[in-house]
């Protein structure tokens, strides 16, 4: 998601033309390093690096939905087909 979301220019152009997803498949973070007190600069093993992520943008990002947020846990860690927030709770 960092990659998607790269505030650089090179980032903002990918998410104007469609592209979402990072070409490499095993794309991973190979460095980063803070930019005075506000943000951080990430290095991509795809070489792109120059994304400067505000911690505001980061709190941003870590704030948003995943798909594991809309999966319920199994059966049989849940009583019936009450959602979390009322198990054990009477009807």
């Amino acid at each position: 998601m960092l990659w998607a979301q790269c505030p650089s220019a090179a980032g903002r152009k990918r998410r104007i033309e469609g592209i979402y997803a990072p070409t490499n498949p095993d794309l991973s973070i190979t460095s980063f390093k803070p930019i005075g007190h506000y943000a951080l600069n990430i290095a991509f093993s795809d070489g792109h690096d120059r994304g400067i992520y505000t911690w505001a943008l980061l709190f941003q990002l870590a704030g948003r939905p995943t798909l594991s947020d809309f999966i319920l846990p199994a059966a049989n860690s849940n009583s019936g087909n009450k959602p979390p927030s009322e198990k054990g709770q009477q009807a």
